[in-house]
C-alpha cells in the first residue's frame, strides 16, 4: 500500500479530532502544555477508549479566545 492509499495519508485538515500530538503540532505548543491545557478545561477534549481526541472545533475556539485576549 503506498501513501496515496493509506489512511494516513488523508488531509488532516480534513479530519474532525485530533490526537493529542497532533493537536500540539497544530497550536504549536508541546505535547504536555496541550494535556495541561486539557486538563485545566481551556482546549476541550473527548475520550475514545484510550484515546484522547480535541474536535477542530476546539481547536479553533482556543485560538479565538487567545487571540481575544491578547488584544
Amino acid at each position: 500500500m503506498n501513501s496515496e492509499t493509506s489512511p494516513r495519508a488523508e488531509h488532516i485538515h480534513e479530519r474532525l479530532a485530533f490526537p493529542v500530538a497532533e493537536t500540539a503540532l497544530l497550536l504549536g505548543i508541546g505535547k504536555t502544555k496541550t494535556r495541561e491545557l486539557i486538563a485545566a478545561g481551556e482546549l476541550g477534549s473527548i475520550r475514545t477508549g484510550r484515546r484522547l481526541l480535541v474536535p477542530r472545533s476546539e481547536i479553533e475556539a482556543y485560538i479565538a479566545r487567545r487571540l481575544a485576549n491578547a488584544s
